[in-house]
């Protein structure tokens, strides 16, 4: 039930904790002050505590800017930095929740923000999360993230992704840029949703699903201009785009790899890729409804092997480099209502590219969200807070 009020002060060089509250009741309210170079942590909530942060700035801690941590723990953020630390800028864990306000977390070893364990949420707006050493936002082992009008951007390897069943992530109006690898992902049964997003020049993919129960839903986002595909399904994986634009992605618009994965588009746009507007292969499926593909450099619609197939419903498949539609080796294209296309037999010379066509959906990403929860139970311990209180009670 302890109170702090801090305003213009200096919390640095400790060996554990810059500043931390413990229990219902307890509150650090903060202003313009910074917590640095702190053995663990710069600020933290637990077990119910209540901690506000306006113009503060955590940098450069041992493992987190900012940890919450257990059920009714909270932490609210407005204007506040978390960069250069060891592990995130800002973490939740065991139920706490967090949300930041036109903050920035920059340049932490592993990840901007990160979200795990059942309960755990954190809630971003007008923030960014960006040249962090792995990813920019991560929802795992059943965390929430919630972002709205946010940028993730030059992150080494994933702008935002969710891993693991239950994991959910929730993004409005935000931007996912120039990320290493890949802009959005869900992986290992993670679910994300995206609504009014731009997704663009990610080194590899601009949004995909990865594994079986893994799911990637896109309403009027723009993926364009990715280092390899725009948006893609692999491994069962299931994406959904509906309203969306896909376009000028190096090698395909989307993409749906192996048995179960399926990419579904509906009065979407998929045109200028740099090989194909569609292409599915090893058994992938994709299913496309009152969708453009046009003025792709090599084939609209391409399929390869057995069970691999793609079905066309009103979509215009028209002025592509080679061919509207191309299928190979027992693949099939079904063409179905008032689909326009300029052809339908197969250039094989176009087709003969195939094993490249979906290389961006077999990079290493699905590591990532594993590395970053290694990390944290590696090195933080949320045992501190107990430890704390030892130290404060009597010695006989």
């Amino acid at each position: 039930g302890g109170v702090i009020d801090g305003t213009d002060c200096r919390f640095n060089n400790n060996q554990q904790l810059g500043v931390g509250a413990w229990h219902a009741g307890s509150k650090v309210t903060l202003l313009r002050c910074v917590s640095s170079l702190n053995g663990r942590t710069g600020l933290a909530s637990r077990v119910g505590a209540a901690v506000t942060a306006v113009d503060c700035t955590l940098k450069r801690n041992q493992q987190f800017g900012v940890y919450v941590s257990g059920e009714g723990s909270q932490v609210q953020l407005d204007r506040c930095g978390a960069s250069g630390n060891g592990l995130y800028g800002v973490g939740a864990s065991e139920g706490g929740m967090a949300e930041a306000t036109s903050c920035r977390m920059e340049k932490n070893q592993q990840a901007g923000v990160v979200a795990k364990d059942s309960g755990s949420k954190i809630v971003l707006r007008d923030s960014e999360a960006s040249d962090n050493g792995r990813i920019g936002v991560a929802a795992i082992v059943g965390g929430s993230v919630e972002a709205t009008r946010c940028y993730t951007r030059r992150n080494a390897r994933v702008g935002t992704g969710s891993w693991n069943a239950g994991s959910t992530v929730t993004l409005q109006g935000c931007t996912s840029v120039s990320n290493g690898a890949t802009g959005l992902t869900a992986i290992e049964g993670g679910t994300l949703s995206a609504a009014q997003c731009m997704i663009a020049c990610n080194g590899r993919v601009g949004a995909v699903a990865k594994d079986g129960r893994s799911t990637v839903t896109l309403v009027e986002c723009t993926a364009r201009e990715n280092g390899r595909i725009g948006v893609g399904a692999r491994g069962q994986g299931q994406l959904t785009a509906l309203r969306c634009v896909v376009v000028r992605n190096q090698q395909s618009g989307a993409v749906a790899k192996d048995a179960g994965s399926k990419v579904s588009m509906v009065d979407s746009k998929l045109n200028e890729n740099g090989r194909y507007g569609v292409s599915v292969r090893e058994g992938g499926t994709a299913e496309a409804r009152g969708c453009e593909v046009r003025h792709n450099e090599h084939v609209g619609v391409c399929a390869w092997n057995a069970t691999s197939s793609v079905t066309l419903w009103h979509c215009d498949v028209t002025a592509n480099g080679h061919n509207s539609i191309g299928a190979r080796d027992g693949s099939a294209v079904h063409c179905c209502g008032q689909t326009k296309t300029a052809d339908t037999e197969p250039e094989p010379a176009a087709l003969a590219t195939q094993s490249r066509s979906c290389s961006g959906l077999d990079e290493e990403d699905d590591g990532e969200g594993a590395a970053v929860l290694a990390g944290w139970e590696a090195r933080a311990q949320p045992s501190l807070g107990d430890a704390f209180m030892e130290a404060l009670q009597p010695t006989p």
